[in-house]
């Protein structure tokens, strides 16, 4: 007579999580996906605005009517004009000072802050106010001047 043997019942193997190499469990991360509203919203609003102003660069235009190709003659005219050069060698100076003074003092004022000072947040609002203020400085001196030399008062509507 055959033997008929009976296998165990078979139990769907429990997956283990896996784990980082420091042990913990590992997260996962979004997929490609996630990242694509960012990306296209980059290239939509930096990159394409961008591309059309360098081939602006080449054209004549007023703003109305079709563009006029005129070659390298615009970057010409700005690589001969002395004040461009005097902009860009002041922007360039400005730039310098800027990261040879502001870098080392800022990191000295942040390590100082960081340490066990016991109003260290109200040091910390005062070293950030000066970005807020810089903002609304900026946002005061581009609005219209009151005393400008304007015909008719602004509208009330």
């Amino acid at each position: 007579m055959p033997t008929t043997t009976l296998a165990a019942p078979t139990v769907p193997e429990r997956r283990r999580a896996r784990r980082s190499p420091g042990g913990g469990p590992t997260v996962s991360r979004p997929g490609f996906a996630w990242a694509l509203p960012a990306t296209l919203f980059f290239g939509l609003f930096a990159l394409v605005p961008l591309v059309l102003v360098v081939v602006l660069s080449f054209t004549s235009w007023a703003g109305l009517g079709a563009p006029e190709f005129v070659g390298l003659g615009n970057w010409q005219r700005l690589a001969r004009d002395p004040v461009m050069i005097d902009s860009l060698w002041l922007s360039v100076l400005l730039t310098a000072l800027g990261v040879l003074v502001q870098t080392p003092l800022s990191l000295l004022i942040g390590v100082w802050a960081a340490g066990p000072q016991r109003n260290r947040a109200v040091l910390s609002a005062i070293f950030f106010l000066p970005l807020l203020l810089s903002a609304t400085a900026v946002s005061v001196l581009a609005r219209p001047s009151p005393c400008s030399s304007s015909s008719s008062p602004p509208s009330s509507r």
